[in-house]
């Protein structure tokens, strides 16, 4: 893959990052005291900066935090299984392409962070 086809998907890829945080606010506004999770205001207060990533393979990723409640999840695999079915129920529920929750990192001062692409 050439850097001009890599810069393309990247820019494809950003595009579509708000529309990736528009699903994800509206699945929090939903969800999040059953997730433990904080409902944001806005999907800016969301984003991390330059949170999109191309792989070698050009999937998109994007990158986004969440400030934690609680800690009511034990399991971070429990709480992505969780973070997972909510997001499904959200995307299906408004006739969306699915959005696949492809890691969960545990951040400093409360926040969780959530790696994120599209497709299966």
């Amino acid at each position: 893959m050439n850097k001009q086809h890599l810069n393309q998907l990247l820019m494809m890829a950003a595009a579509g990052y708000p529309d990736v945080l528009a699903v994800l606010v509206e699945m929090l506004r939903k969800y999040a005291a059953a997730l433990g999770l904080m409902t944001p205001g806005l999907p800016e207060q969301l984003a991390v900066p330059n949170g999109v990533a191309i792989t070698d393979s050009g999937v998109p990723l994007y990158y986004v935090a969440v400030k934690r409640r609680n800690e009511q999840f034990r399991s971070p695999m429990a709480f992505g299984q969780a973070v997972q079915e909510a997001l499904d129920l959200t995307v299906y529920e408004n006739c969306l392409p699915r959005l696949v929750l492809v890691r969960v990192d545990q951040l400093p001062g409360g926040y969780v962070g959530l790696t994120l692409t599209v497709g299966g």
